[in-house]
């Protein structure tokens, strides 16, 4: 009875303190509305045109909303310090949340109106400054709080600044894509207006302003915020997706697209040029972009341990590898297209310039990605081959599904029966084709790869626990490199100034370390002295 009534105390503590801190931060954005709706109506008198409209909502807002947030803050702050895991995640979401909503609203409209501004559009300042500033004030007290050590959340460490610097970069490879195309179009296709003025004029400041603007912001984020130095399971997430997938992504489809629009099919000099001119800016911008923010990431990978790059180089590999099952899935329906009336969509030339460009770009980064030619490591494709078979297997049991539906569906349906028979299924009959493929090559390789697994020692997952002061992370570093072996680092007292460890020593470890069998317990201290425990059984 005792187990169970703590159990259910620990329940609705947890459930007052979401409630709690739910309503924290919808009062918080009422006060930021509110002096945004008063700033608002304070500088339209600067401006020649009072503006009293927004006044009663703001006074509301502020009035009603502000001593009521002051009160709930002072109550909750108490148990921030040294709060129970779930109080600390709770408090963890909650200021990110408030930190990243008034980020993107001040950022946003802030460079929106310096943007009208250098246009010449002098109409809205007053509410794009109004808005900035109630937001902005939100946005400084709350990185003020995440900044001083009591309520500083633990895990996930560092949320705030991990998502702003998230925010910050999305925003500024949109907006330099955008500059980019914007003049790469000027040059492809000339200009009918003056620069100065007109359409292009608006688009490129507004471009410029965002990319420079959210540069700024990331810059600091990155730098003055060690958003970089950040090695947590959450921000090491991000990075792979938005640092490394997201950009790979862009740049591979982009590069197909150029690749595409360049290839003279059909032989129409009188069709090519303006094909190029019409998609090329966006592809070309899309690739010097993606390419740029890729190798930014993937230089960066480098600070953390070595696994997050062994992760990036199978998203590229799987990234690549799907483009090129897709060309050649757009290979065999432009094949077929020859035997077959076309459908809507493009005729069988557009298909084959899509195709080739696919099978060019995604073969060639995934040979470079995946070396199928080299001794891979076993134990660190394992998962990506079962992933890549279990995908494979997946798309193509839809695909044929979909020619099975379509078989029937022209057997028995009279209105159906009109139409071409290859027509219906050879778009997904090109993607059965290519993904059985895929499929069976790694079903091949994952089979191969078992057959080595004995030779290559115990696959069987050992942990590490390593408990050592900071001056151990390139015994850390070394150990993460290890295969089969998972390491959690426990950062112990130290005086932050000691050297760090020692080629030899760090050697002397990790010999000890692959010489084990069991999980283990890593202590070390400041005099680089250290020793094994061996744990019969392990509490994780």
């Amino acid at each position: 009875m005792n187990e169970q009534a703590t159990a259910t105390s620990s329940g609705l503590g947890v459930v007052r303190r979401l409630v709690a801190h739910g309503l924290l931060l919808t009062l918080l954005l009422l006060v930021a509305s509110g002096l945004s709706k008063l700033a608002t109506s304070a500088l339209t008198l600067l401006n020649g045109r009072p503006d009293v409209e927004p006044l009663p909502v703001g006074l509301a807002q502020a009035i009603i909303a502000t001593p009521l947030a002051w009160l709930l803050w002072r109550w909750l702050r108490r148990s921030l310090p040294g709060a129970r895991r779930a109080d600390g995640v709770i408090w963890a979401l909650q200021s990110a949340a408030i930190y990243l909503i008034a980020l993107i609203t001040s950022s946003v409209t802030l460079l929106g109106m310096i943007s009208d501004v250098l246009g010449g559009d002098n109409s809205q300042w007053p509410r794009g400054l109004g808005v900035t500033l109630g937001y902005g004030a939100l946005w400084f007290w709350q990185y003020r709080v995440l900044k001083r050590p009591a309520f500083r959340p633990d895990r996930p460490e560092a949320l705030s600044w991990v998502l702003g610097n998230t925010y910050a970069m999305v925003l500024t490879a949109g907006a330099s894509l955008s500059l980019l195309r914007h003049s790469l179009e000027i040059l492809f296709g000339g200009l009918d207006e003056p620069i100065l003025v007109g359409s292009y004029a608006s688009a490129l400041r507004s471009a410029a302003v965002f990319a420079l603007g959210g540069a700024l912001i990331w810059w600091w984020h990155w730098r003055a915020l060690v958003a970089k130095e950040n090695r947590r399971g959450f921000a090491t997430v991000l990075l792979l997706l938005a640092g490394l997938v997201l950009p790979a992504l862009t740049a591979l489809l982009s590069l197909a697209t150029v690749i595409s629009l360049l290839l003279p099919l059909p032989p129409d000099g009188a069709a090519w040029w303006p094909r190029v001119v019409d998609g090329a800016p966006l592809a070309l911008a899309g690739t010097v972009i993606g390419l740029f923010f890729w190798v930014f990431h993937w230089n960066a990978a480098a600070l953390r341990p070595p696994k997050v790059r062994t992760i990036g180089e199978q998203a590229l590999s799987g990234i690549s590898l799907t483009m090129t099952a897709t060309g050649v899935g757009i290979l065999i329906n432009a094949l077929l297209a020859g035997w077959a009336p076309p459908l809507i969509g493009e005729g069988p030339a557009g298909l084959v310039r899509s195709g080739l460009a696919l099978v060019v770009v995604g073969a060639a980064v995934w040979v470079r990605s995946f070396r199928p030619l080299q001794q891979p490591v076993v134990a660190e494709r394992r998962i990506y081959l079962v992933l890549v078979f279990g995908l494979s297997a997946v798309v193509a049991l839809s695909a044929l599904l979909v020619v099975g539906y379509r078989v029937f569906d022209h057997i028995l349906a009279p209105s159906a029966a009109e139409q071409s028979l290859l027509g219906l299924i050879r778009a997904p009959l090109g993607w059965l084709l290519a993904t059985v493929l895929v499929a069976a090559y790694h079903f091949v390789l994952w089979r191969h790869d078992r057959a080595l697994a004995p030779a290559s020692g115990n696959l069987i997952p050992r942990h590490v626990l390593l408990i050592a002061p900071a001056s151990a992370e390139p015994l850390w570093r070394d150990l993460q490199a290890l295969p089969n072996v998972r390491v959690r680092w426990l950062q112990s007292e130290g005086s932050g100034s000691e050297p760090a460890f020692s080629e030899d020593r760090i050697h002397e470890v990790r010999q000890s370390v692959q010489l084990a069998e069991m999980d283990l317990v890593l202590l070390a201290d400041s005099e680089h002295e250290w020793r094994l425990v061996e744990l019969s059984s392990a509490p994780w």
